[in-house]
């Protein structure tokens, strides 16, 4: 919470999330980039800026796409969090 993040995240995740997570008044200057993430409890990403956008929410590769079992919550945000869409 209420980072500045200069640099681009590999945030890489094939294990499984039990907890909620929270990412919120964050910037992340570079590009944040979520592989194989298991959110098993609710994802909460509110008032970030994504200047170089995220792929948290791309479908790519239905063996390594990010699932969310308990849903997420995604409140104003600047930038794209689907960039290869």
């Amino acid at each position: 919470m209420n980072n500045i993040v200069l640099s681009d995240i590999d945030y890489q995740m094939g294990g499984h999330n039990k907890k909620e997570i929270e990412f919120s008044g964050n910037i992340f200057k570079g590009f944040f980039s979520f592989f194989d993430c298991h959110f098993e409890a609710k994802l909460i990403i509110k008032d970030n800026l994504f200047v170089s956008g995220s792929d948290l929410f791309t479908k790519e590769n239905k063996g390594f796409d990010n699932t969310f079992e308990n849903g997420f919550s995604v409140e104003n945000n600047i930038g794209k969090l689907d960039v290869f869409n």
